[in-house]
């Protein structure tokens, strides 16, 4: 009998790691927006975005889905703000996490860290049924010389290591999403090796390349004097 359970457990796992739709919400945190109506512009364009991410067990693309904006202005400092103006393809070999960015009119692949350096918790919690565990990444925020964490709860149930906005390398599906005073993206509906996946983009050729060599690239495109 225990022999049969175990079975079933591991069919199930590599049943939910092939492929799967996932349907991410965004919700701004507004605990810090209260006086400031540019801020709070943007705040409610983050509110009304939804995300789609797509994965298979070697790949994800994630990418925003189309939604009226209140204003064109604020909602593109949304998607900027948030770091949602590019798609995000992910790799589980390697743990790479690309965009593509142009720059002078020649493209490139931009690969982040966004799948490296969590510290896991103990701390669980139930999001659309499944059991999820915190995660938590600290990095510094050049612009400001401060430290700001990003937080994920990720689901064993479905052991894939991809997630929103480029995050991922965990050891499961990230559910929720949480960048301090900025943002949450949370699932509000997964669908597990559904029958017709939508033809996804590629990632474009061009040379890899670092985000900090992005940023020098940009700063000079635009001829700004370096912080």
């Amino acid at each position: 009998m225990k022999k049969t359970l175990l079975i079933l457990c591991l069919i199930t796992k590599m049943v939910y790691s092939q492929t799967g739709i996932v349907i991410y919400k965004a919700e701004s945190l507004k605990n810090y927006v209260k006086d400031n109506l540019k801020i709070k512009a943007i705040s409610e364009e983050i509110d009304i975005m939804t995300f789609t991410l797509s994965y298979s067990k070697k790949s994800s693309y994630f990418k925003k889905e189309n939604n009226l904006p209140k204003d064109q202005r604020y909602s593109k400092l949304a998607r900027i703000l948030i770091r949602s103006d590019s798609d995000w393809f992910q790799y589980s070999d390697g743990l790479k996490s690309i965009v593509n960015r142009e720059v002078k009119d020649k493209v490139y692949q931009v690969q982040y860290k966004k799948m490296i350096n969590w510290v896991l918790k103990e701390d669980a919690k139930i999001i659309d049924g499944f059991t999820c565990y915190k995660a938590v990444r600290t990095e510094l925020n050049k612009r400001t010389n401060k430290y700001v964490e990003t937080i994920a709860w990720y689901t064993p149930d479905i052991p894939v290591p991809y997630g929103p906005l480029g995050n991922g390398g965990l050891p499961g599906l990230i559910l929720q999403l949480i960048r301090p005073n900025l943002v949450s993206l949370t699932t509000k509906k997964i669908t597990l090796n559904p029958k017709r996946i939508k033809k996804t983009p590629k990632l474009i050729n061009g040379e890899l390349i670092t985000s900090d060599e992005l940023v020098k690239l940009m700063r000079d495109a635009r001829k700004v004097t370096p912080d």
